[in-house]
């Protein structure tokens, strides 16, 4: 489960099980701290959300990342399409992929299962954003 914004006794949460997010009771939940420097063997794998993709791969002391994602689905003809490819070197629980040039710009924070991703809408055609909570899929997934 990730933990979002919290107002008054309840807290924000999104369960990647059922896929949904919610209003919880802040008593009821017990936040776990995350880890603020991870180690690069936690960002290896495949991550989706929904029809998009991102694979990330360890090339020595950085990552190689490649994504692909669909609006409004990889199925759902005809569907515009984005993509990425790059290399980075993580701060912390953070990683950015992009050169500051205009195009496509992707930001990843690794929240313990969860791959939180946003971007600047650059990445491909109309409405394909790779901007979501991507869980583990794959040999690497828990």
């Amino acid at each position: 489960m990730l933990l979002g914004r919290s107002r008054a006794d309840y807290v924000c949460a999104f369960d990647a099980r059922t896929d949904s997010t919610g209003w919880l009771p802040q008593q009821r939940v017990a936040a776990h701290p995350l880890d603020p420097t991870p180690p690069l063997a936690a960002w290896l794998g495949t991550w989706r959300y929904y029809d998009d993709k991102i694979v990330l791969k360890r090339a020595g002391e950085i990552l190689g990342a490649e994504g692909e994602a669909y609006w409004p689905g990889k199925n759902v003809m005809p569907a515009n399409e984005g993509a990425f490819a790059g290399t980075a070197k993580p701060a912390g629980n953070r990683l950015h992929f992009g050169d500051g040039a205009p195009g496509c710009e992707v930001d990843m924070a690794l929240a313990g299962s969860f791959l939180v991703v946003t971007d600047n809408h650059g990445c491909g055609g109309h409405n394909v954003s790779f901007s979501g909570i991507y869980t583990r899929r794959g040999q690497q997934a828990r």
